[in-house]
C-alpha cells in the first residue's frame, strides 16, 4: 500500500549555480529545484507502492523566481520554468547578480528559499562603428567662399557599448594638394581657398586606431596598421571653381575718343575695366584671374603698334605713343577681353 509520508523531498544542492554573461547576448541555464528523492522512493515498500507519479502523492509545487532580497527579476532576465534566461544589453548590466528561487510545495506548504544563481555580467568589445560618412550628397565648396567645417557624426561608437574609457589615435589621410585642414578636434575637418587652381574631387579619409586593456580578455586592438578590418571613413569633397562659369561685365566699359599728335609724349587714357559675375558678387575677394586685352583696327593689326594697356596704381589705362607720322588717320579700334 502506497504511503506517501516515506517519500522526502530533496533540497537543491552545491548552491547557488553560476552563469557567465555577456552584454548584447543571451545565455541560460536551468535552476536546480527541490523534488521527491528517487532514493526515497524505492528505500521502501510502501514507498514503492506509490510509483513515479505526482497524481499518487502530489509532487506538485509553486516556484517563484527573483532577485536575491525579493526584487522582481530585471527586464533582461526571464525565467522559463527550469531554464534563468539572461539578456544584458546595457552596460549599466556590467557586475554581479543574484537571483534566488522560492518554492512551495502544495502538499504540506514546506517553503524553501535559496540563492539558485550568481549571474556575472561582462561586456567585450566586437568591433566599431565609424561615423556616418557625409556622402548623399558630397560636401561642396566653393572657391572663395568663407571656410566650410565639415564635422562627422556620430563618433566611433563600441559595439556592444561597453561604454568603456579607450584609447584612440585618429589619423586623417588628405591629398597634398587638397585646401583641406585638420583642426583641434579629431572628427572636424575645414576647407578653404583663394586659389581658383584648388580645384577639384578630393577623397579624405579618417581612420582611428583603438586600444583598450581588458581585465579578462587582456589588450584589444582595432584598426591598427596590422588589422583585418580597419576602423574608418572615407569620403569625397568637391572643391569647385566659380569661375568656370563666370561671366564677362562689359556693360560699364566705355573707351573715350581719344585725340592724340604725333610727337606728343605718351598719354594714357584710363577707363572703367571689365569685371565678371563671380568677382561682382564676392565679399571674400574672390579673383579669377587677368583680363588680357588685345586691339585690332578693323580686324587688322595695321596702326595699333602705337596702342598699349598700361597697368596704373588703381587701374588701367589705353596708352599711346608715336613719333611716326606714317600713322597719321583716324582709327576704329577693336577691344577683345
Amino acid at each position: 500500500m502506497c504511503d506517501c509520508s516515506l517519500i522526502t523531498w530533496n533540497d537543491p544542492q552545491a548552491l547557488p549555480d553560476y552563469l557567465d554573461a555577456f552584454v548584447s547576448k543571451t545565455t541560460q541555464r536551468d535552476l536546480q529545484e527541490a523534488g521527491p528523492s528517487s532514493e526515497s522512493q524505492v528505500a521502501t515498500s510502501g514507498a514503492r507502492a506509490c510509483g513515479d507519479s505526482e497524481l499518487t502523492c502530489d509532487y506538485a509545487y509553486q516556484v517563484t523566481v527573483r532577485m536575491k532580497g525579493g526584487a522582481e527579476l530585471v527586464d533582461w532576465m526571464r525565467y522559463e520554468q527550469p531554464t534563468l534566461i539572461a539578456e544584458p544589453y546595457l552596460a549599466e548590466h556590467i557586475g554581479t547578480w543574484t537571483v534566488e528561487l522560492e518554492q512551495i510545495r502544495t502538499s504540506n506548504g514546506v517553503t524553501t528559499v535559496y540563492d539558485a544563481c550568481v549571474i556575472y555580467v561582462d561586456c567585450i568589445i566586437e568591433s566599431w562603428t565609424p561615423p556616418d560618412a557625409p556622402t548623399n550628397p558630397t560636401p561642396v565648396y566653393t572657391i572663395f567662399d568663407n571656410v566650410k567645417t565639415i564635422t562627422l557624426t556620430p563618433e566611433f561608437t563600441q559595439v556592444p557599448n561597453c561604454e568603456y574609457t579607450v584609447n584612440q589615435v585618429f589619423t586623417w589621410t588628405i591629398p597634398d594638394t587638397a585646401p583641406i585642414y585638420v583642426t583641434d578636434d579629431p572628427y572636424t575637418i575645414t576647407v578653404i581657398s583663394q586659389r581658383s587652381i584648388d580645384d577639384g574631387l578630393y577623397r579624405v579619409t579618417l581612420s582611428n586606431y583603438i586600444t583598450f586593456d581588458h581585465p579578462d580578455v587582456g589588450l584589444q586592438e582595432f584598426g591598427g596598421p596590422d588589422a583585418e578590418v580597419p576602423v574608418l571613413v572615407t569620403f569625397d569633397i568637391d572643391v569647385v571653381n566659380p569661375c568656370v562659369n563666370t561671366e564677362l561685365v562689359i556693360e560699364n566699359t566705355e573707351f573715350q575718343n581719344i585725340t592724340y599728335y604725333v610727337g606728343d609724349p605718351r598719354q594714357n587714357f584710363r577707363f572703367t575695366q571689365v569685371s565678371d559675375t563671380v568677382s561682382d558678387a564676392s565679399t571674400t575677394g574672390a579673383y579669377c584671374g587677368e583680363f588680357v586685352y588685345t586691339f585690332t583696327n578693323e580686324n587688322t593689326t595695321a596702326g595699333v603698334g602705337m596702342i598699349q594697356m598700361n597697368e596704373l596704381v588703381g587701374g588701367k589705362a589705353v596708352s599711346i605713343k608715336t613719333d611716326n607720322e606714317d600713322n597719321v588717320g583716324n582709327y576704329t579700334i577693336n577691344v577683345k577681353v
